[in-house]
């Protein structure tokens, strides 16, 4: 459960310059795109500790440059 509220916490920023650059509509096809690749298999990717510390370098990333 943390883990999973850590990966939320982490990709808020980078959600919200996505959703800054390309708009409501195409992020809501990137979830539904999301959505269609299967819980399980996105549930995996984003448990694998190599994506974790991706997503955290990438969160760092956003804050300093946004």
């Amino acid at each position: 459960m943390a883990d999973n509220a850590f990966v939320k916490i982490g990709t808020a920023p980078l959600k919200h310059q996505v959703k800054k650059l390309v708009g409501d509509e195409t992020l809501g096809v990137i979830g539904e795109e999301l959505a269609d690749i299967g819980g399980d298999k996105l549930d995996t990717w984003i448990g694998d500790k190599s994506t974790l510390e991706g997503l955290e370098k990438d969160s760092a990333m956003c804050q300093v440059l946004f």
